[in-house]
């Protein structure tokens, strides 16, 4: 099955990439999710790959709008956006955060489609 979206999710905790997978792939079934840890990873990737959007997580280690301006001088194009994911205290707040940041995949990745 071919990825109709590529998201790129920096963020070093693997909690996080499974919520955000979650999250999108109850919109973009087809969509794959990848994770980098930090800023380098993610130009690792970038230079490999298209991705439809980055999503860099508030607490990265360099600081989210820093991490964006890295990502988007080094491979012009690149649509960044910040996220935060709040840490959790039950299920109905991971909940809660699963359909936000569902709706900003999709925001994003629903423009995408339409062109």
């Amino acid at each position: 099955m071919a990825e109709q979206h590529r998201v790129l999710l920096v963020d070093p905790e693997w909690a996080h990439h499974r919520l955000v997978s979650t999250a999108v792939r109850e919109r973009f079934p087809e969509a794959a999710v990848y994770s980098a840890g930090n800023a380098a990873e993610a130009l690792d990737l970038l230079s490999c790959r298209r991705f439809d959007l980055v999503l860099v997580e508030t607490r990265v280690e360099a600081g989210a709008e820093a991490t964006i301006r890295v990502l988007t001088r080094s491979v012009p194009g690149t649509t960044a956006k910040v996220l935060e994911i709040a840490p959790s205290q039950g299920a109905v707040e991971i909940e809660s955060q699963v359909a936000e940041i569902a709706q900003l995949v999709e925001q994003h990745l629903g423009e995408h489609e339409q062109r």
